[in-house]
Formats: structure tokens, C-alpha cells, sequence
């Protein structure tokens, strides 16, 4: 359940910055979307996975881990 909550991170924080790109696309306005930018988009979604993948070190996302019955 933990390996499953952590991959599911990946398509919650993907699609917000991938909805703005298709729409970006679909309006025909691509000059707004430079390789800067880009970068500054997909930064906090990076960082998240990243820490929810390094939750086991550092206990910042889950601070305790337990199943619930």
C-alpha cells in the first residue's frame, strides 16, 4: 500500500503542469513555454515525489506510517 500511495504521487503531481502544457498547445501559444520555464513548472512537483520517495530517511511527508484496520 505504501509502494502504491508513493507511485500514485507521480500522476498527482504530473497532471497539473501536463493540463497546462496541453492547454498551452491547444491554444497555439508554444512561445510561452521556453526551456526556463519549463524548468521552474516541474520543480515543486519534482521535489515532492522526490522527498515522498525519501520519506524513509527524513519523515516529512508521512511522519508515521501505520495501517488502519
Amino acid at each position: 500500500k505504501i509502494l502504491i500511495s508513493k507511485l500514485s504521487y507521480l500522476g498527482i503531481h504530473a497532471l497539473p503542469v501536463l493540463f497546462l502544457l496541453f492547454t498551452v498547445h491547444y491554444t497555439g501559444r508554444r512561445t510561452l513555454i521556453t526551456t526556463g520555464r519549463l524548468l521552474w513548472l516541474w520543480l515543486i512537483p519534482a521535489l515532492t515525489v522526490v522527498m515522498v520517495f525519501t520519506n524513509d530517511w527524513h519523515r516529512l511527508v508521512w511522519p508515521e506510517v501505520s495501517l488502519a484496520t
